[in-house]
C-alpha cells in the first residue's frame, strides 16, 4: 500500500493539564466519527489527550472499504502515526495507553507486539476480537441494542454494510492466531471488558487474554447485561 494516505483526529482537554494520551482504534465496518467521538471526548474530559486513526480501508482513509488483505501492514501504518505522536516532545514523557474494540482490538494487540520495549503505559480492550469469527453485516444489529445509538450507527455514510469479503476474513482468522499464539508476550498492565452473551466477538478471548497475559497487573470484566454501545 505504497503512498496510502490515513484519516486522523486528536481530542485535548481544555481546561485542564494533559495527564496521559490514549491511542485508540474503532471496530469493524466502522471509523472514528459518529458514536466512536463518544468515547474520545470522555477520556479527554478525565484529562486524557486522545488520538485516534481511521484504518486503511476504512472510514476516510485510503483502500477498498473493509477488504483488509494485509492486516501486517495496516496496522503499520496506523502505527506509525501513533508513534510519531507518543515520541512527540509534548507528550513523550507522559503515560500512554492503547485502546481497541471488536476487530481493532485485534489491531490494538498487533501494534503492542510490534512496538519496542516500554513503549505502552498499559492496553485497553472492549469486546476484542481474539478468536476467529465471520464478519457480517448484521453485526451492529447483535452488538447495539439501544435502538437511538443503532440508528446513528446506521446513518453513518462510511460504515461498510456489505457482505463479508473473503480476504479479511482470511486473515482475521490468520491473525487471530498469531496473537493468540503470542499473549504472554503482553508484559503491561491492562483490562478488558466483555459480554458474557455476546452476539459479534467470543469472550473466551478475552478469558484467554487474561489467563495467558504475562503482566502481574490485569484485569477481566465480564458484563452478563449490556452492548458495546
Amino acid at each position: 500500500m505504497p503512498n496510502s494516505q490515513i484519516s486522523t483526529q486528536s481530542s485535548l482537554p481544555l481546561d485542564q493539564k494533559v495527564k496521559a494520551t490514549v491511542f485508540m482504534t474503532h471496530d469493524y465496518g466502522s471509523d472514528t466519527g459518529w458514536l466512536f467521538q463518544n468515547i474520545c471526548i470522555n477520556y479527554t474530559t478525565w484529562g486524557y489527550a486522545v488520538f485516534v486513526v481511521d484504518l486503511l480501508d476504512h472510514g476516510r482513509s485510503d483502500g477498498i472499504n473493509c477488504y483488509l488483505d494485509d492486516m501486517e501492514k495496516v496496522v503499520a501504518t496506523s502505527f506509525s502515526y501513533f508513534l510519531h505522536v507518543r515520541q512527540s516532545e509534548p507528550y513523550l514523557c507522559l503515560p500512554a495507553f492503547l485502546f481497541g474494540e471488536s476487530l481493532d482490538g485485534l489491531a490494538t494487540m498487533l501494534m503492542y507486539i510490534q512496538s519496542p520495549p516500554d513503549m505502552w503505559t498499559g492496553l485497553i480492550f472492549s469486546s476484542p476480537l481474539f478468536w476467529a469469527a465471520m464478519p457480517n453485516n448484521n453485526m451492529v444489529g447483535k452488538a447495539i441494542k439501544d435502538p437511538v445509538k443503532l440508528k446513528i450507527i446506521v446513518s453513518n455514510p462510511r460504515r461498510y454494510m456489505g457482505p463479508p469479503r473473503v480476504g479479511t476474513v482470511r486473515e482475521t482468522t490468520r491473525m487471530c492466531k498469531y496473537v493468540q499464539d503470542n499473549f504472554s508476550r503482553v508484559m503491561v498492565p491492562f483490562l478488558t471488558v466483555h459480554r458474557t452473551a455476546d452476539g459479534v466477538t467470543c469472550p473466551t478471548s478475552s478469558q484467554l487474554l487474561y489467563e495467558k497475559g504475562s503482566s502481574p497487573d490485569k484485569t477481566l470484566k465480564m458484563y452478563n447485561r449490556c452492548t458495546i454501545c
